[in-house]
């Protein structure tokens, strides 16, 4: 029987699509550039490519929407947890600056 668990692997996670994903996590995207973190509406880009895009695809075709560099990192947060805890594969370096 195939686990059908979601893997804390960055390159496992990038394969599964982002149908499978959205349904438990909340997907993000960091800038490496500027840093900003900005939610991705799931919904919405699941009706217009029928859910079939997988989660590296999402991340290549991504741009940051305050200085529209291409360099994104991709990050999924549970909802049920809070903290570092709650984010995969790791949490945005945002977190914990001063």
């Amino acid at each position: 029987m195939k686990d059908r668990r979601l893997s804390l692997e960055v390159h496992e996670v990038e394969l599964r699509t982002l149908a499978d994903v959205a349904e438990r996590f909340g997907v993000y995207l960091e800038c490496l550039k500027c840093g900003h973190l900005g939610a991705l509406d799931a919904r919405r880009l699941i009706a217009r490519q029928a859910g079939n895009l997988t989660l590296y695809e999402v991340r290549r075709q991504a741009r940051c929407s305050s200085c529209f560099g291409r360099r994104v990192r991709l990050l999924l947060r549970r909802a049920a947890i809070r903290g570092e805890l709650a984010w995969l594969p790791a949490p945005p370096r945002s977190i914990g600056r001063d």
